[in-house]
């Protein structure tokens, strides 16, 4: 056993050190085994009863360029999405209810970026690394921008563009256009060091004095539908100061819908876990509903009644309430009201408590209205609790226990919240019922143009990290 004890503590130094091979961008070019390591690293690090003395969330970026890489395997995605939800902000977690990145795909074609803009110049410090500088967009401060052409070759001449200056820092700028949200994949070459922000994000840095490199760095980032903000910011010791970049969108291929339901319902685990809360735009999840695949349904369900999203509380008593719907999406609907935790959830509740149901749906119902009507669920739990059986499996028996403490009065502590208890053994006979119509859908948003780079330019304000 000492061995892989040892074995075991130095991985774990060296991931909170940043010792790992994880610790730069190249992280995505990892191998599908170097990749498993690093999720057990983190995994385990993450487990750990002591915290840990460095942040586990400076590991984001490396976690959001994995998930976007093509050459990720979706199931291995779904484990990186775990982690990203427990160690990400609002922003990370809603971008991972995203279905194109749990698609396989491959790269597509690539293009140069030409269109611009370019800042001031601001001095450079090289005593210090590139992302201890920070003006203009990483600040208050405002900037003026100039729209600037790269020439046919896509390589930008900053000494020509600003002046020639040795030790001197710029931001350049432009914006990318996709009408649905996807990964893809940023290109840059750059004299000398150059970080590229996303959307306001740092997703990758080179920090080295370096002549315009021949093969482009690159990063994989997920980008949102419609206009994307992208900044980079480079550097000059002095000589040839100059900036190329590109894109390469993904070719779609096949949805992993069994991939994208494991990674929604260890979102949906962290955000009960963590109190996260997020505003999702309605539409996503009312595509993640709308999807064939039940616990992709399943965990959309988990996060509405989570977050609280008043737009989607229809759908969630339709889901409820439905006797056509899955026996394990119903439960799971049930147990989102007892989070929306409003006066119409509560009566739908009760409503469902009612001799007319279903056993498990009563039995389900009464644990979740506990929450918010102890006394009324204790009456309800008397009315149950006959018709239970009295010897069943594990979940059958846990159930009882369940009911049996909310029938004993609200003295009892209330059962955990989001948490959709197995049926009984033995339901009792179903009674039909008159079903509730379906809720309209969500209001979609209108189809934007096709993918493209726009030289619009925009003022984001990146900060880094």
């Amino acid at each position: 056993m000492k061995g892989p004890s040892v074995r075991l503590s130095i991985a774990l130094v060296m991931l909170l050190l940043g010792g790992t091979l994880f610790a730069t961008p190249a992280a995505a070019q990892r191998s599908p085994e170097e990749v498993d390591a690093f999720i057990q690293e983190l995994t385990t690090a993450l487990a750990a009863e002591t915290p840990p003395d460095l942040p586990l969330d400076r590991h984001l970026p490396t976690l959001m360029q994995l998930i976007c890489n093509p050459a990720v395997p979706p199931q291995q995605r779904a484990r990186l999405a775990g982690l990203i939800a427990q160690l990400g902000d609002e922003n990370h977690v809603i971008s991972l209810l995203e279905p194109m990145l749990f698609a396989r795909s491959e790269l597509d074609r690539t293009e140069l970026i030409r269109k611009f803009a370019v800042g001031e110049t601001y001095p450079y410090d090289p005593a210090k690394a590139i992302t201890e500088h920070r003006f203009g967009p990483e600040t208050d401060e405002k900037v003026k921008w100039r729209e600037i052409t790269a020439p046919d070759d896509g390589v930008i001449d900053l000494n020509a563009v600003n002046g020639a200056k040795s030790n001197a820092l710029i931001y350049v700028k432009t914006r990318l256009h996709v009408e649905h949200a996807q990964p893809v994949r940023l290109g840059v070459r750059s004299d000398d060091g150059v970080e590229i922000f996303v959307n306001g994000r740092s997703v990758f840095v080179y920090d080295k004095p370096r002549g315009l490199n021949a093969t482009p760095d690159t990063v994989d980032v997920l980008l949102k539908a419609g206009h994307n903000s992208i900044i980079y910011k480079v550097y000059n010791v002095g000589g040839p100061w100059q900036l190329s970049a590109q894109w390469t969108r993904m070719a779609q291929a096949e949805y992993d819908a069994d991939a994208h339901g494991k990674a929604l319902h260890a979102v949906a685990d962290a955000v009960a876990k963590r109190q996260l809360k997020a505003t999702p735009q309605p539409q996503a999840l009312q595509a993640l509903l709308d999807r064939e695949h039940e616990q992709v349904r399943a965990a959309a369900v988990r996060l509405i009644g989570l977050w609280r999203i008043e737009a989607m509380r229809p759908n969630v008593h339709f889901l409820a309430s439905n006797a056509q719907q899955p026996e394990t999406l119903r439960r799971v609907a049930i147990a989102a009201l007892g989070d929306l935790a409003g006066d119409t959830d509560r009566n739908t509740l009760v409503s469902l408590t009612e001799p007319s149901e279903p056993l498990p749906v009563r039995a389900q119902a009464v644990v979740h209205l506990a929450r918010l009507d102890a006394n009324l669920a204790a009456e309800r739990a008397k009315l149950v609790l006959p018709a239970l059986p009295k010897e069943g499996d594990e979940a059958c028996d846990a159930l009882r226990k369940q009911i049996e403490t909310i029938a004993a009065g609200p003295q009892q502590p209330a059962p955990a919240a989001n948490v959709a208890a197995e049926p009984p053994a033995t339901p009792e006979p179903e009674q039909k019922a008159e079903q509730p119509e379906p809720p309209a859908p969500a209001k979609e948003t209108p189809a934007a143009e096709s993918p493209t780079s726009d030289p619009t330019p925009v003022d984001p304000s990146p900060a880094a990290g």
